[in-house]
């Protein structure tokens, strides 16, 4: 749903200790839950504008964002997302499928839990002649294992403020979207704050391919800046591009597939199928 920062990837300790594994289970269970507890209340309440969606993602491997590698392995993703008009919000989950549990010793750094994000959405200003002009806000809590396990060593608080311009001109139904969007990570653990700057564009419109028929498609091109260094990350400038394609199927399904590229990490397929309920 939203871009993630990094960090590069090690081998967990093996010193981790089962007790303190079952400990973080049972805190990451509890919070999972309490979690989608609170978003079903709230979306309860608001459930005349509400949409709720529940993605299955398979990937090459999990970016960490822009920079980092997660060893090269396939990873499973989910996400379940609540739309409320202005308001939305999901829980990301990401588990390396090489390796046998999903919690404790085994893992890499694909371990990644992200509850909640929470997003706002406010449009400035439309007009026929200039344009449509939002502001986003954004906070999301992200468990990480960037090698010292799933615990708040590593874990950070993620903030950022985007600014979007849709430009009024669009063809064949084609449109252009500009955007900036400084990123604050502020750690909970041992980790230093790491902020960047992410700027670009986005474009949307329909597309038909012989095989699949229309799709809905999605294109974003932005170079991605940091302004400090944490870990192993120095300072770095790297160029970021999406492609995504979409297809309704039934009245509930989409199913989508897509290519992230970076100068880092080189490209990385994904393919996932959506329901939304």
């Amino acid at each position: 749903m939203y871009g993630r920062w990094c960090a590069q990837s090690v081998p967990i300790l093996p010193q981790l200790r089962k007790r303190k594994g079952r400990t973080m289970r049972a805190m990451l269970v509890t919070t999972l839950l309490s979690t989608m507890l609170a978003m079903s209340v709230a979306t309860s309440a608001l459930s005349a504008e509400c949409t709720h969606s529940l993605t299955f993602r398979i990937a090459a491997e999990d970016d960490l964002q822009d920079v980092a590698h997660t060893n090269g392995h396939p990873v499973e993703q989910n996400i379940l997302a609540a739309n409320c008009g202005k308001l939305s919000g999901d829980v990301f989950t990401s588990t390396d499928l090489t390796k046998g549990r999903y919690f404790g010793q085994e893992h890499q750094t694909s371990e990644e839990i992200d509850l909640p994000e929470i997003a706002w959405t406010q449009p400035i200003y439309a007009s026929a002649k200039f344009g449509e002009f939002s502001a986003q806000a954004y906070f999301g809590y992200y468990f990480l294992d960037l090698g010292k396990g799933l615990n708040i060593a590593d874990d950070y608080i993620q903030l950022s403020l985007e600014g979007a311009w849709k430009v009024p001109v669009s063809y064949h139904g084609w449109h252009a979207t500009l955007f900036a969007r400084p990123i604050h990570n502020l750690p909970v653990g041992i980790e230093r704050p790491l902020d960047w700057l992410r700027a670009g564009a986005r474009f949307d419109g329909p597309l038909k391919l012989q095989i699949f028929g229309p799709l809905n498609s999605n294109f974003e091109v932005a170079p991605t800046s940091n302004f400090n260094t944490v870990g192993e990350v120095p300072h770095r400038q790297v160029w970021r591009g999406e492609v995504d394609f979409s297809k309704p199927v039934g009245k509930h399904w989409v199913l989508g597939f897509g290519v992230q590229y970076t100068e880092y990490l080189g490209f990385t397929p994904r393919a996932q199928a959506t329901v939304n309920f």
